[in-house]
């Protein structure tokens, strides 16, 4: 397969936004494989081998930044990395064995659901409101999320609020 350079360029961009976004905010991850996605003849197991050696890079560095900078040296930080991790690296098989069996139409439609669900959640815990003279972090679910008011609550927080 050969690629011009005009493409090559929107990949760059899109790997730029996603390096940025990743370490910013976690799920813009996501852009480098939307990028191959949309702009290569990559088959769905191309994109998400391809996909997963770019969150390589970005997880080693932006592990080392973090860690420098201090964000992951509190003991709670780090277990709820290592869980995620860990859970992570379990699934990784099944996500490859699944991935064989998905079509190239499967395999972006699968791309645009995991999106859209995580811009979802991106927007909900954005409309979540801080709890009044709660610990930080502490949120209390706005009008329009009433149903996170039900969720369980962690100590030392009000029933009704939920973590942010």
């Amino acid at each position: 397969m050969h690629l011009d350079v005009l493409t090559l360029l929107l990949l760059a961009l899109f790997g730029l936004a996603g390096g940025i976004g990743i370490t910013a905010v976690g799920p813009g991850g996501v852009l480098p494989t939307i990028g191959m996605f949309l702009l290569t003849g990559l088959s769905p197991t191309g994109v998400a081998g391809t996909a997963i050696a770019t969150h390589m890079a970005t997880g080693v560095l932006g592990t080392a930044a973090y860690t420098r900078s201090g964000q992951l040296r509190d003991a709670v930080t780090r277990r709820t990395a290592t869980v995620l991790a860990g859970a992570a690296l379990v699934g990784t098989p099944l996500g490859v064995l699944l991935n064989t069996l998905v079509s190239g139409r499967g395999f972006g439609m699968l791309l645009a659901c995991a999106v859209t669900v995580t811009g979802v959640l991106v927007w909900v815990r954005e409309r979540r409101t801080p709890v009044e003279g709660s610990e930080p972090g502490v949120c209390r679910a706005s009008s329009s999320l009433r149903w996170a008011s039900e969720l369980p609550s962690w100590p030392g927080s009000s029933a009704s609020a939920v973590r942010c």
